[in-house]
């Protein structure tokens, strides 16, 4: 979900759980001359709408339709929601959330282009880049692209319970400038300047 690079952050152990991924050891990662990372927020929404933008313009990215239904839950007191393709799917869905609230709205969003695809998704990833990952994808490559960031971070709310945690990426780009902490080696380590 953070894109190429490496997984990073400061709860390992719910992640471990949320990510049902046992069994691997635990390295700390810090900048070789000591200085803090600099990762940009991927939470906020100012930079974000400027960077998606570019992502338009540079062919990354292609504005499509697509129909929201959102309902109130309960549980966990604030509204949820699914993206539909046509509004037929969208209506058809919408029936078995009437008693929560569930409306259909049409909105402009993201798909990946072959561009995006052929430049960061093809030589990493399996499977198709799913719409709800697009834009993060394009962001995440022009942030790369732009050397001012050692990363990534997405500081979402810690409840492991609710499959959520803070996390970030460092770049591929910049890995060479991090090195391992004291303890064992982390696989995929082959030495001092290589991963």
């Amino acid at each position: 979900m953070e894109g190429p690079g490496i997984s990073v952050s400061e709860h390992p152990e719910a992640w471990t759980r949320i990510a049902r991924r046992g069994g691997y050891g635990r390295y700390a990662l810090t900048r070789r001359d000591e200085r803090p990372g600099v990762f940009a927020d991927m939470m906020r929404g100012r930079w974000r709408a400027a960077y998606e933008h570019q992502a338009l313009r540079a062919g990354l990215l292609a504005e499509i339709v697509q129909f929201e239904l959102s309902w109130w839950d309960d549980e966990i007191e604030e509204r949820r929601a699914l993206l539909f393709d046509t509004e037929a799917e969208a209506e058809y869905e919408a029936e078995d959330y009437v008693e929560l609230d569930g409306k259909v709205t049409r909105i402009l969003t993201y798909s990946a282009t072959d561009k995006l695809i052929d430049l960061h998704w093809s030589h990493r990833f399996t499977g198709e880049l799913d719409t709800t990952l697009a834009a993060d994808m394009a962001v995440l490559y022009l942030l790369q692209q732009s050397g001012k960031y050692d990363g990534a971070w997405w500081d979402e709310a810690y409840d492991p319970e609710g499959l959520s945690a803070p996390r970030g990426v460092i770049f591929e780009n910049k890995i060479r400038e991090w090195r391992l902490g004291e303890g064992e080696e982390c696989p995929g380590y082959k030495g001092e300047d290589e991963w």
